[in-house]
């Protein structure tokens, strides 16, 4: 069978390292898997980017909606969540490229600023079976990626708390917009956790719709212990200081918890076994990301590694640090804990989002009550003065990812989902080469925009002719 995954970007971000992981498992266990994507920037033969418009029409249209974004969501976010918060907008017309005609199923993964609902709703009438992998909670909310707690997509997503000023309504009619598109239609929804397949059955949009869960995977042969030593000496540090990372991405993105890692060091700076390493040179932070001016305060050392993009930097990394803090208070299944895991680190979470998926208090790491920083500051003092817990946590972690979490067991899972949504018979259209186009795959910009909300549109619209008369 041919599958086509489309992404917004095919390795850049968590959503697209995880949807890239599944597509080279799918290859892997010989199923014709492309990658459809906006910002490609792998070299990878299968991926195929797709060329977009750059006429007049489409130019003004992207203004539009730019400023719409800047204005209307950018700059009118309540102190709820700075997690991103999507338009919608705009949506490619991937419906007519010619890849369409050799694909027996559609994957969707994670497609902001790619597909906006009314393009979607064009590839649901082309009746292929389409799977949508779930990343966050964007595809069933009236914008947010991260609702912060709320519950408001399970009505109506009426007076959004994380808009400051919501005159026309957009969080409203955008949800209307999906229900009226994505509800009762043939989706079949994958969630890589527990905890959002369960937001997403409650959901208005996929209350009705098939929901399973199949979690995300990591590559054991790539993602593999070391001797922690060894790898400490890599990066410059000595074997016998302790280290503790931390870090993501977006340090200032209010759910990834950095303010409550900086509240669990404090605690610990309260123990004066904890101070005394501090005090002797013995203990070491090391952040990924670039960590804000507070790290600084903290008067503890640490090494700070910036963005990382290569697989076996990033191992040796999580090798050589001893314990692993992963603070975020609202997270899908994140690849750094399976990425730490693989490398038999420790890893400390809350007991929120997908975290309890793959780890168990005391087995194959620690869960501590969520927001519970004194909890959560124990633990890792637990940790840090029990070597022998610590290599056995890490030992039951590996073991955990080589059973359950490699490539081929997610490829294999989706795949047996795959052919129950395919008609009977179908095997593929084609080989492997052909499959792979190289001619020009050209899409138009969906210029639908959701008739509930022509008066925003009409608002920035005139706002933009004027500036440029």
């Amino acid at each position: 069978m041919n599958i086509l995954i489309i992404n917004t970007s095919d390795i850049m971000g968590g959503a697209a390292r995880a949807a890239y992981r599944l597509h080279k498992g799918l290859n892997r266990i010989g199923i014709n898997s492309l990658m459809l994507t906006k910002i490609m920037k792998s070299q990878d033969e299968r991926v195929l980017q797709a060329n977009l418009p750059v006429d007049d029409d489409s130019s003004i249209e992207l203004e539009i909606i730019d400023l719409i974004t800047k204005n209307y969501i950018k700059n009118n976010r309540t102190n709820l969540s700075n997690t991103f918060y999507s338009l919608g907008y705009p949506g490619y017309d991937l419906a007519s490229m010619k890849i369409m005609d050799r694909v027996d199923l559609i994957n969707l993964h994670w497609v902001a600023g790619f597909q906006s609902t009314e393009s979607i709703s064009s590839l649901l009438k082309l009746g292929k079976p389409v799977v949508w992998t779930l990343h966050d909670q964007n595809p069933f909310t009236g914008g947010c990626h991260y609702s912060a707690g709320c519950t408001l997509y399970e009505s109506d997503c009426n007076t959004c708390p994380q808009l400051a000023n919501d005159p026309y309504n957009f969080s409203y009619y955008n949800l209307k917009n999906k229900v009226t598109h994505f509800q009762d239609k043939n989706i079949t929804i994958v969630s890589p956790s527990q905890w959002l397949a369960n937001l997403a059955r409650h959901s208005m949009v996929f209350r009705n719709s098939n929901v399973v869960t199949i979690p995300n995977s990591i590559e054991i042969n790539v993602f593999t212990p070391q001797n922690k030593g060894t790898a400490k000496r890599k990066l410059g540090i000595a074997e016998s200081c302790l280290t503790v990372l931390t870090g993501a991405s977006g340090w200032r993105e209010k759910r990834k918890g950095f303010s409550e890692f900086l509240s669990t060091m404090r605690y610990c700076l309260k123990n004066k076994k904890f101070k005394s390493l501090v005090d002797a040179g013995e203990l070491l932070l090391l952040c990924f990301g670039t960590p804000a001016n507070e790290m600084d305060r903290l008067k503890i050392p640490y090494q700070s590694f910036g963005h990382v993009h290569s697989d076996e930097k990033l191992c040796d990394i999580y090798n050589a640090a001893d314990i692993f803090v992963f603070p975020s208070v609202e997270d899908n299944l994140p690849n750094t804990i399976l990425e730490a895991m693989a490398c038999a680190t420790p890893v400390i979470a809350f007991n929120t989002g997908g975290m309890p998926d793959m780890i168990n208090d005391g087995g194959t790491g620690r869960l501590v009550p969520f927001r519970d920083v004194e909890k959560l500051a124990a633990a890792l003092l637990d940790l840090i003065f029990n070597a022998g817990v610590r290599n056995q946590i890490g030992k039951r972690s590996r073991k955990l990812m080589e059973n359950n979490y490699k490539l081929e067991d997610q490829a294999q899972n989706y795949a047996g989902l795959f052919y129950k949504l395919l008609p009977r018979g179908t095997t593929s259209h084609s080989t492997s080469k052909n499959f792979t186009l190289h001619e020009d795959q050209y899409c138009s910009l969906d210029l639908s925009f959701n008739t509930m909300l022509l008066p925003l549109y009409r608002k920035y619209a005139d706002t933009l002719h004027k500036r440029k008369r």
